[in-house]
């Protein structure tokens, strides 16, 4: 990221370190506010993790491409120190803690909606980009391939999307690693979506 102009926070334990990946998000959210002659560059939160950190497959490939199973899954737990025969269980500390976050929410929502509506005034065009970026889809534009898009709009696949990409006559028919799959559609796509961010 640094390559292309980014400023790259970098976490080094973000498995660990709670406290270095506030600070650094923090740290971002500090650069966000700086004028323009202050600060020339976007800035990205670089954090390193263990993937299937606690189990036998920690920093494997067999833990991204698959489920842990039953029994690693209780060997996990076991390292975690939780317990082995509750399922599903999200402690009561983590729902008193979201209680706790509403009125600070409701607080911020209503600072956000203020500085947009301004925003909306001072630069009408950039306004209508945003707000056109961060609204899903209406459901008379999704593909009928795409599943329940009736209940979640936002995950599905606009047919404006669709007609982009190129057809099946012209794509590989020989196996190849899914990164140039990917990259075939994200070329087809990248021009028409200049929001389109990937990693």
């Amino acid at each position: 990221m640094r390559a292309v102009g980014f400023e790259v926070i970098d976490v080094e334990d973000g498995t660990n370190d709670l406290h270095g990946i506030i600070a650094a998000l923090q740290q971002a959210k500090r650069n966000s506010l700086l004028s323009q002659t202050q600060k020339q560059k976007p800035t990205f939160v670089h954090i390193r993790t263990i993937i299937g950190y606690g189990s036998r497959k920690a920093n494997s490939g067999a833990a991204h491409g698959a489920a842990l199973g039953e029994e690693e899954v209780k060997i996990l737990k076991d390292n975690l120190q939780l317990s082995r025969e509750e399922k599903f269980v999200i402690p009561q500390e983590v729902y008193d803690y979201y209680q706790s976050t509403v009125p600070e929410g409701a607080t911020r929502e209503a600072r956000w909606t203020a500085l947009l509506a301004n925003y909306a005034t001072a630069y009408p065009e950039l306004h209508a980009e945003l707000i056109a970026r961060l609204t899903p889809s209406p459901a008379s534009s999704i593909s009928s391939s795409s599943g329940n898009h009736e209940e979640h709009p936002v995950y599905a696949l606009p047919k404006e999307y669709v007609a982009l990409l190129p057809p099946k006559s012209q794509l590989p028919s020989a196996p190849q690693a899914t990164r140039k799959s990917s990259g075939i559609v994200v070329q087809a796509l990248a021009p028409r979506f200049p929001a389109l961010m990937l990693g």
